[in-house]
């Protein structure tokens, strides 16, 4: 059984200088959202460095309709991705609410349904971190997530409190 130390050495040494990782099955900014994500839910503050990069990354692949796509061939944007992407730049704290980059994809969410319209894993990345409450994405998680361990980061020990 590997440690956490040697899979966290691991995924380190794995990573490009720009801050990115870049895997056969990656098809998103995904990646470099959930990792800003991460990083400010557990406080580490060692890493703004690496967290100014991820957000220039992200800035930079906007669409010019606001959205980020999932898959380069897309037509449209996703809305998921495009949540997962506003919420990572609005948390990561390096863009203010009314920058150019929000507001676009702010509208691209309105326009697309809003989070209403999105994908359960972001409802409950967006439950996770506080956003909005379990209740409201319940009928939407896969059974099998209420069988984590206790030590499981995204553990409750019931879904329904209030």
């Amino acid at each position: 059984m590997k440690t956490k130390d040697h899979l966290i050495a691991s995924l380190r040494d794995k990573q490009k200088r720009d801050g990115s990782w870049k895997f056969c099955f990656e098809g998103s900014l995904m990646t470099n959202a959930y990792m800003i994500i991460l990083l400010r839910s557990l406080d580490i503050q060692s890493e703004e460095a690496l967290i100014k990069r991820l957000v220039h990354e992200i800035c930079k692949k906007q669409e010019n309709n606001g959205s980020w796509k999932l898959y380069y061939d897309e037509r449209f944007g996703n809305l998921s991705n495009t949540i997962e992407c506003y919420f990572a730049l609005l948390y990561s704290g390096y863009l203010p609410k009314d920058s150019d980059v929000l507001q676009r994809a702010k509208s691209f969410i309105i326009k697309n349904g809003g989070l209403q319209k999105s994908e359960w894993l972001t409802k409950s990345m967006l439950a996770i971190t506080g956003q909005i409450p379990w209740p409201t994405i319940i009928k939407l998680i896969p059974i099998e997530i209420m069988l984590l361990p206790p030590w499981s980061p995204t553990y409750c020990q019931n879904f329904y409190s209030k």
